[in-house]
């Protein structure tokens, strides 16, 4: 860009300048005073949200920190065009585009690893209801209700059961194993 026609360095500066500058609405909110810091107070728990409703709350944080990205390369590529054209010097460095892309990637990464967890719940849901689609009641001994239901003991009973089942494969499958190796 270093013989760039001087068009195409205006309209860069001009879109710059335009992004910069704050719209009439937008002008800085006055704080209000602080309390002082004896009476400050522990912010109110928030509920636990599921997984769902934190990758919906990090979708706007990650809109603002995509937009943020789009400026700061905007802004390293204006400069870099100014410097390379001999317009400006080395004295005022654009912001830093490493820190902006790792914001996003970590807004990213926190929404997959959500969607993921979801996803795992979703599944686990799924096979608890192919694998055990009786209900289990709260109560320990609770023997009213409908047929489908069961009760915390014999829940327990039929745990315990496919635990059985699967230290019996497992240990089947270990056997078929040793047979397999001895043989060779």
């Amino acid at each position: 860009m270093a013989g760039g026609p001087p068009g195409q360095m205006a309209q860069l500066q001009n879109m710059l300048q335009q992004q910069q500058q704050p719209t009439p609405n937008q002008g800085p909110a006055p704080q209000p005073p602080l309390p002082p810091a004896s009476h400050l107070q522990a912010p109110p728990e928030q509920p636990k949200l599921d997984n769902i409703s934190k990758v919906k709350s990090l979708i706007w944080p990650l809109k603002e920190s995509l937009a943020a990205v789009m400026r700061v390369a905007a802004q390293n590529v204006y400069y870099n065009a100014s410097v390379d054209a001999g317009l400006k010097g080395s004295d005022q460095l654009p912001a830093r585009f490493d820190k902006c892309i790792e914001e996003f990637y970590a807004l990213c990464d926190q929404i997959e690893l959500n969607l993921k967890v979801a996803l795992d719940c979703s599944n686990l849901a799924s096979s608890s209801q192919r694998y055990t689609p009786f209900t289990v009641s709260a109560n320990k001994s609770d023997a009213s209700g409908p047929t489908e239901t069961h009760n915390y003991t014999q829940y327990i009973s039929t745990v315990k059961l496919q635990v059985q089942h699967a230290k019996e494969i497992h240990d089947s499958l270990t056997k078929a194993a040793r047979t397999v190796n001895e043989c060779e």
